[in-house]
């Protein structure tokens, strides 16, 4: 090789090493902005939702059909660390509710409580104090469902079931970068990451990202999940905020893995602030009696009950519809 081009050669290497250390040092600044910015702008949001009202729309799809698909409307309550979730179940939207169930926490007690549409009254499926006293099963169930409506309800910062400031602080987060993106012509900060689970490996991230609303709270614009199993990827749409709150108006979430599809769509239909009433968290609010542990508590009494009030629910509907004595039956 010639001096000369001995010398573009290194010329052109000096170039591209430049542009590299550009471009690694680029991100620095922003992601250094995030770490500063995002975890108090989360913060606030937190704040500001402490006391809310509001309803949403939940519906599977799976492909191949290896499952029906399902929908559901859900009406939450939330004051504070208590939080209220009524859900009506049907196939699809316009259908006729197959069942309504409520899961609820207050400072006392958590319970879920289901009615079948044709009856108003409620009966307990789980009941349980909310100390060291309640079934370690059940109390981890409904903190389960609780927080899974609260990934519904604040997928702005949430993400797989957990604030982003939980990531944000766990020590098996690993962020690999935070660079400018644009999605559907809007800039946004992609922070990529990797995540290690001390406690389970099926929660391992690898290769993954989240596009934050750098100008909007630091708020969540999508994601791609890397898990053992497979991928999950999500879309989110906002509107106007309400109360300074960023409000989504749905979010899209695609699951695929093992040669599945699963299609998950989320749309809130209102959102706004409200001072609720703790009786609301109550037993009392459904006519139901309140439960006194301090009397020697037993979970299967009120197990009994319901199913002693859901046999009688039973029983009055087929009383009224068998026919009477001698009378043919309609067809």
């Amino acid at each position: 090789m010639s001096h000369a081009n001995r010398t573009m050669a290194v010329a052109a290497c000096c170039l591209i090493l430049a542009s590299v250390t550009r471009r690694a040092h680029a991100d620095e600044p922003l992601k250094q902005r995030f770490l500063a910015e995002a975890p108090a702008r989360w913060a606030e949001l937190d704040r500001a939702s402490k006391h809310v009202e509001g309803t949403y729309t939940k519906s599977i799809v799976h492909s191949p059909e290896s499952k029906p698909p399902s929908f559901a409307r859900c009406t939450f309550a939330i004051n504070d660390a208590n939080v209220k979730v009524a859900s009506e179940f049907a196939e699809k939207p316009g259908e006729k509710a197959k069942m309504v169930r409520v899961e609820s926490n207050n400072q006392k007690y958590i319970f879920q409580i289901n009615r079948p549409p044709i009856s108003p009254d409620y009966a307990i499926s789980f009941l349980e104090p909310g100390d060291s006293r309640g079934d370690p099963v059940h109390l981890e169930k409904i903190a389960g469902i609780i927080e899974e409506h609260k990934d519904n309800i604040f997928c702005p910062w949430y993400l797989l079931g957990r604030p982003l400031s939980a990531w944000l602080n766990d020590p098996g987060l690993k962020i690999t970068s935070v660079d400018l993106a644009e999605v559907e012509g809007q800039k946004v900060a992609r922070v990529k990451f990797d995540y290690a689970s001390a406690k389970d490996l099926k929660d391992k991230l690898s290769n993954s990202h989240v596009d934050l609303d750098i100008e909007g709270h630091w708020t969540i614009r999508g994601y791609l999940a890397r898990r053992p199993w497979g991928t999950m990827e999500a879309k989110l749409t906002y509107g106007n905020p309400v109360d300074g709150i960023p409000a989504v108006k749905s979010k899209e979430e695609i699951l695929e893995g093992g040669g599945a599809k699963v299609i998950r769509t989320l749309k809130m239909e209102n959102f706004f602030q409200k001072e609720v009433p703790a009786s609301a968290f109550t037993l009392s609010a459904y006519n139901l009696p309140e439960p006194n542990f301090n009397a020697g508590y037993n979970s299967f009494f009120y197990w009994y009950l319901s199913a002693a009030v859901i046999l009688g629910v039973i029983t009055i509907l087929l009383m009224r519809k068998r026919p009477s004595h001698g009378a043919a039956p309609s067809m």
